[in-house]
Parts: C-alpha cells; sequence; structure tokens
C-alpha cells in the first residue's frame, strides 16, 4: 500500500492477502480503568519541590541584589530589606506557583517537570470526547484556568485537592475549572492512534486488471 492507496492487481499477481488491523488491537486503554492516582501525586510532590527551589532562587537573587546595590545603607535598613514582610513573601511564592503550572500548561504542552518524569499528560478534555478534534494540548486560557485551579487547591492548604482521589474519573477542581485532564502517556499514545486509524482513508486501485485476468 502507498498513500492509502491499495494496488489490487498487484495482489493478484503476488497471490497475497490484504493485511487489514483490527481496531481493537490499537484501541486506548480504557480511562476508567488507567488508574494513574499514584503517579499523579508523586508528580506534584515533584513539582511542589522545583516550586521551593524557584522560590528559594528567587529570594536568593534578591538578598545578592540587595546587598551589591545598596552597600550605603545601613545593616539594620539592609536587615528589614532582606527580610521583607509576609505580603511580600507570600506574593513572590504564588506568583511563581501559578507562573511554574502555567508555564508547563502551555508552553511545555501539559508537561510540568513531575508529569514528564511520571509519563503523564494533561490535555483538552474535548480530545477525548470530539471525534474529529486533533488537537490534545491546552490552549492559554486553559492553562491559565488550570494553574488558578491549582492555587486555589494550595490556598485550602491542600484538602481541595481530595477532589483528584475521591471523583469516579480522577478529575480535581484544576481539571474542572479548565475542561482539562491528566492521562498517562501509554493512554494518550493509544488514543492519537485509534483516531488516526478511525480517520483513515483507504482506496483500492482496481486499473488494469484486465492485465491480470
Amino acid at each position: 500500500m502507498e498513500n492509502n492507496v491499495i494496488s489490487l492487481v498487484s495482489h493478484l499477481e503476488k497471490n497475497s492477502n490484504i493485511e487489514t488491523v483490527n481496531e481493537f488491537d490499537i484501541k486506548p486503554i480504557d480511562i476508567a480503568n488507567d488508574d494513574i492516582t499514584q503517579r499523579r501525586i508523586y508528580s506534584f510532590l515533584v513539582d511542589f519541590s522545583a516550586i521551593m527551589v524557584i522560590n528559594t532562587a528567587i529570594h536568593t537573587s534578591y538578598a545578592l541584589f540587595v546587598s551589591e546595590f545598596f552597600q550605603v545603607l545601613n545593616v539594620k535598613v539592609k536587615a528589614q530589606l532582606l527580610m521583607g514582610n509576609f505580603g511580600l513573601q507570600a506574593g513572590i511564592f504564588l506568583m511563581a506557583y501559578m507562573t511554574y503550572f502555567f508555564y508547563s500548561m502551555f508552553i511545555l504542552n501539559g508537561q510540568t517537570f513531575g508529569k514528564m518524569f511520571f509519563k503523564l499528560h494533561t490535555i483538552d478534555d474535548n480530545y477525548i470526547f470530539e471525534e474529529d478534534s486533533k488537537q490534545y494540548y491546552l490552549g492559554a486560557r486553559q492553562a491559565f484556568r488550570r494553574s488558578f485551579g491549582y492555587l486555589t487547591c494550595y490556598l485550602s492548604f491542600g484538602s481541595f485537592f481530595i477532589f483528584s482521589i475521591l471523583s469516579e474519573d480522577k478529575r480535581g477542581i484544576p481539571d474542572y475549572f479548565s475542561n482539562s485532564r491528566t492521562v498517562s502517556e501509554e493512554w494518550l499514545e493509544g488514543m492519537k492512534a485509534y483516531k488516526k486509524y478511525e480517520h483513515e482513508e483507504v482506496r483500492i486501485n482496481i486499473t488494469s486488471l484486465d492485465k491480470a485476468a
């Protein structure tokens, strides 16, 4: 077969069978049975650790800036600048938190560092339920809404993350906010192959059959 065209005369001359594909061989794993809860928990722990490293790096850079460019200030004033206040520190952390998830969801196409390590993807939920949908990654608005969902869960002291475990379809507040869901890499690859098969068009070339006869 070349360019999705089967030359029937070639098969007749070679007395060979036309290969077929069983759709059940490429149908993706049932998403309801694709249990990735444990991987998602480990993934978030990696992501939270990465955010803490980023937050520490920002504060370290700020301390170096104050020490380098404000040398004329006395020690007391420098200490006040370095310590800052709780509102400033919380604001920096929340900004790092939001930026990290937005960058991962939008620029990295739905993969944080933790998701990369544990082979997970966050995808547009419409990709699953709309047959003609080929774009599985999130748009900017979805990425922002999902990041805001993560922030909401954090501000609840982590209690809202329990929805991802208790809900029937394993989706949490960030998923519902952004119309997205997290799936395994294996499931996504299976879905890609399934959609490709569903939209594949095969034509049979019956020209020159008189020669074969």
